[in-house]
């Protein structure tokens, strides 16, 4: 009998073992409010849901300046979903240096119109410097002093998940 048992045992943590598992989170707590109808009547009962917010930002992993113009272009587009008083900002830092060996740094500044964005599907007016999420945003870089030679630098963009703030 014990061995029977133990075999029962062994079987059972083995297959739960197997068993894939998955995380999942739940922010709201368990609904217990129930309503008792005792005629033919309309009842309302309220229904809430929350959907967490996801996104995706592209952003150039290469810029090539024009070495005529010493400036250049790039995109950044966002997808995804995300609440209603919730904003995506990508803001690029304003500037950097372009170094070369044998050559003083220069100084390369950075504009981006547009550094909030707002979901797709948003009703309020858009505010100066946001756009919806499917309009992407066009930035530029100047490096006017910018000489023979090829310069390199980088900089950085600032990508974050914000929400509005209490008015």
């Amino acid at each position: 009998m014990k061995k029977i048992v133990s075999l029962a045992a062994v079987t059972t943590m083995a297959a739960v073992c197997a068993l894939p598992t998955f995380a999942y989170t739940n922010s709201t707590e368990a609904v217990n409010e129930t309503q008792n109808i005792s005629a033919n009547e309309t009842a309302q009962t309220s229904v809430y849901a929350e959907v967490g917010s996801t996104f995706t930002v592209t952003i150039p992993k290469k810029i090539t300046l024009s070495g005529e113009t010493k400036s250049g272009t790039y995109n950044v587009t966002c997808t995804g979903d995300i609440a209603g008083d919730e904003f995506i900002s990508v803001a690029p830092a304003a500037s950097f240096d372009m170094t070369q060996k044998g050559k003083e740094d220069v100084t390369a500044t950075v504009t981006q119109e547009t550094t909030k964005f707002r979901a797709d599907n948003y009703t309020t007016e858009l505010e100066e410097g946001e756009a919806k999420m499917a309009t992407g945003a066009t930035g530029s870089i100047a490096a006017s002093g910018l000489t023979s030679g090829g310069w390199n630098g980088t900089f950085n963009f600032t990508i974050a998940l914000n929400q509005d703030s209490a008015d």
